[in-house]
């Protein structure tokens, strides 16, 4: 299976998902998909926060950065950090269900990890 078809099963196992995105830590977007949200501009706009958490994470020796969850007015932004510098990233609407959304994404990510 490849990152598409990954992303899209990730997306049909959350209710309220409308999007997921395997990301580089550069911002650049090696695979999307998405309704209604674009997750290109998502994965490259977190990059650098994600990015800024890792290294505060590193120099107060706290370990690995697993995953990262923002919450706005709209949607709830789930992010797995993977090895190799790469990330995924999940929208949930405020609607759906964000626990689902991190247990599901944490599940999926050793397998993208895989194909890496």
């Amino acid at each position: 299976m490849g990152f598409s078809e990954r992303l899209n099963s990730l997306i049909g196992e959350v209710e309220g998902s409308s999007g997921a995105a395997l990301v580089g830590i550069d911002g650049i977007a090696i695979e999307s998909s998405s309704q209604g949200i674009d997750m290109v501009n998502v994965g490259a706009e977190y990059s650098a926060i994600l990015g800024d958490a890792q290294k505060a994470s590193q120099d107060l020796n706290l370990g690995e950065i697993r995953a990262i969850s923002i919450l706005t007015d709209q949607m709830n932004l789930v992010f797995s950090l993977l090895k190799s510098e790469y990330f995924l990233a999940l929208s949930v609407k405020n609607r759906g269900n964000w626990g689902e959304a991190r247990h599901k994404l944490r599940g999926h990510a050793p397998r993208f990890e895989e194909e890496m």
